[in-house]
């Protein structure tokens, strides 16, 4: 039985949206373990940016089904964020700070921009700035991410790129590159590190 297109974008923002939710809790999980470590300015940077582009967003048009992931990320790294510090679990370097405060540059530029390509590319340079000390960590120490959430967070985003087909190809960048940002962190966790251990 054929589902309405409108109940097919709700299935897959549910199915995205639990994918998420389980991914996040097992990163949590091996947070508050010990199993991994995460790179905290790479979290608290992108709680800021996933909730301040979440709020802007739900402002300007209310709430539609792709917004799910959105708003799970945002709660999802708030939590992390807060269980690595309050578990002192956590890793900071000196030179993450270069990328901290060359996303949050970024993240006012989306912000202040009124153009659509322009937001989109910014919020994404942004976020991938903000995560430079989280992927340049797994790179040189695989295990310390080392996290079936990664592959639980790139099934959920391939469900979410499948809700943007019948749109704008702006409305799929964010989505493609959370995709590409999630291979490369399975791939530095899973395979390079079983790679490593050989």
């Amino acid at each position: 039985m054929a589902f309405p297109q409108d109940r097919t974008e709700e299935i897959l923002a549910l199915l995205a949206g639990i994918l998420l939710v389980i991914s996040q809790l097992l990163y949590i999980i091996n947070t508050f373990k010990g199993k991994v470590q995460p790179s905290i300015l790479s979290w608290i940077g992108w709680a800021i940016l996933t909730g301040t582009s979440f709020v802007s967003q739900y402002m300007i048009s209310g709430w539609q089904w792709n917004f799910t992931g959105l708003l799970l990320s945002t709660i999802g790294c708030v939590v992390v964020s807060t269980v690595a510090l309050s578990t002192n679990n956590f890793s900071i370097h000196k030179k993450d700070w270069q990328f901290v405060l060359l996303g949050l540059i970024c993240m006012a530029i989306y912000l202040i921009s009124k153009n659509a390509w322009a937001t989109t590319v910014f919020a994404i340079l942004a976020d991938f700035l903000l995560g430079l000390p989280t992927l340049l960590k797994a790179y040189k120490d695989p295990l310390s991410e080392k996290s079936p959430a990664w592959i639980l967070g790139l099934a959920s985003w391939s469900f979410s790129l499948t809700i943007c087909v019948k749109h704008d190809v702006l409305y799929s960048l964010f989505p493609v590159y959370l995709l590409l940002f999630n291979v490369i962190m399975v791939y530095l966790t899973m395979i390079k590190s079983k790679i490593i251990l050989k």
